[in-house]
């Protein structure tokens, strides 16, 4: 089989590769996609906390501007940072589950990747009381009930 890279243009020239040319080709593109696969996943988590924190301090604006301290408007400002918390919480675990599989698919033979990324997450985890304060967080939101009430 031949193989060959051409630009888009008309009248481009055809520049022909090896077979282990056009594999580490191949390799290299699926790696860049599943890199940005990867970040967008990152942007997810980013987002909703940007979201997040513009949710609590649009509450506090509207608290100390009106002082409304109804049960209803109590209420419906808990069901927001409920939703506000879980989106957050669940894209963080979303992130943190997939990125372990897209790196194993990244890594493909080689296991070291994913085994490193396993090592550095499971340091953090240890390290950082905030990383198993929202992990448990979110079991509990998850497995138990909403985390504000």
């Amino acid at each position: 089989m031949r193989f060959g890279i051409a630009g888009l243009g008309l009248g481009a020239a055809l520049t022909e590769i090896s077979d282990e040319e056009f594999t580490r080709a191949k390799l290299a593109k699926q790696r860049i996609v599943r890199s940005l696969v990867i970040e967008d996943k990152f942007d997810l988590v980013i987002a909703n906390y940007a979201d997040f924190e513009r949710e609590l301090l649009g509450l506090a604006v509207h608290q100390m501007i009106y002082s409304d301290l109804s049960w209803s408007s109590m209420r419906l400002d808990t069901q927001i940072l409920n939703r506000r918390i879980v989106n957050l919480l669940s894209a963080g675990r979303l992130y943190i589950d997939q990125v372990m599989h897209d790196v194993g698919i990244f890594a493909g033979e080689d296991e070291s990747l994913v085994e490193h990324l396993k090592r550095k997450s499971s340091e953090q985890y240890d390290a950082r009381l905030g990383y198993r304060v929202m992990e448990a967080l979110r079991n509990y939101t998850q497995h138990r009930a909403l985390p504000v009430h």
